[in-house]
């Protein structure tokens, strides 16, 4: 788990990318805070009546949304704070290419449990240009670029961060077993070491690794 977790080690964090501000942080959670959010299941949804910020801290838990509003990334947004994180899941499938829900403006934090996978950001294409198959659903008629502007290697308990990403880009995970001649700008930021050199240097890399 990260030992320390204030405003000014953000910059350190910094996924190098010229499109939009983004950070990744590894070992965000322990492995027990893991078990712990896995065990929470669907709670949330058990739960229909009682208010969001409520159901937050069951979900997530008090310690871990003030270890996210102590990164600073959340202080130009109303709340100070996190109101609101995704938690991921995820074997292997497919997520289309999409934005997040207004009501996560304007920081996204999304906590990777249990599986690595690798987040692909795409960006609209422009109206005129007919090279752009994929089609964003919640967006009728507006075609996104098929190239990826960046991709980013998530490890089980890290937490990624974004900020304008949100309405600027869609990001979504391939439905394949194999990432191939994907180049991923986070690499440097791995924690793990034979991950970190597989994914920079080429290799196969198995979910039971982790």
């Amino acid at each position: 788990m990260l030992e320390a977790c204030t405003s000014a080690f953000l910059p350190r964090w910094t996924i190098q990318c010229d499109v939009a501000s983004a950070y990744y942080i590894p070992c965000f959670i322990s492995k027990e805070e893991e078990t712990y959010l896995l065990r929470q299941g669907n709670q949330i949804n058990e739960y229909p009546n009682q208010r969001w910020e409520t159901l937050l801290e069951l979900r997530v838990g008090p310690y871990i949304l003030g270890r996210l509003r102590s990164t600073g990334a959340f202080g130009d947004s109303p709340h100070k704070g996190a109101i609101r994180a995704i938690l991921n899941e995820l074997s292997i499938g497919d997520v289309q290419p999409h934005e997040d829900d207004p009501a996560y403006h304007p920081v996204v934090a999304t906590i990777s449990l249990s599986f690595y996978s690798v987040f692909h950001y795409f960006r609209y294409s422009l109206e005129e240009d007919s090279k752009a198959p994929i089609h964003d659903e919640r967006h009728k008629g507006r075609s996104i670029y098929l190239t990826p502007v960046f991709s980013v290697f998530l490890e089980p308990r890290s937490v990624i961060i974004t900020g304008n990403l949100y309405t600027s880009h869609l990001h979504g995970i391939d439905g394949v077993t194999l990432e191939d001649e994907v180049i991923i700008t986070n690499w440097q930021n791995i924690k793990n070491d034979d991950m970190r050199e597989i994914v920079h240097g080429g290799g196969t890399l198995l979910q039971s690794n982790v």
